[in-house]
């Protein structure tokens, strides 16, 4: 569960940096997470 947590955490961080430098990508990455995320 905490491992869990972190990588959501740690794929969470990384697209929020991503976003900084490309937003439409960063938009893709964050759906797709989301979706395994939810699936």
């Amino acid at each position: 569960m905490v491992l869990m947590a972190n990588h959501v955490v740690a794929s969470l961080s990384a697209v929020l940096f991503s976003k900084l430098k490309d937003k439409h990508t960063a938009d893709q990455e964050a759906y797709r997470l989301w979706s395994e995320y939810c699936s």
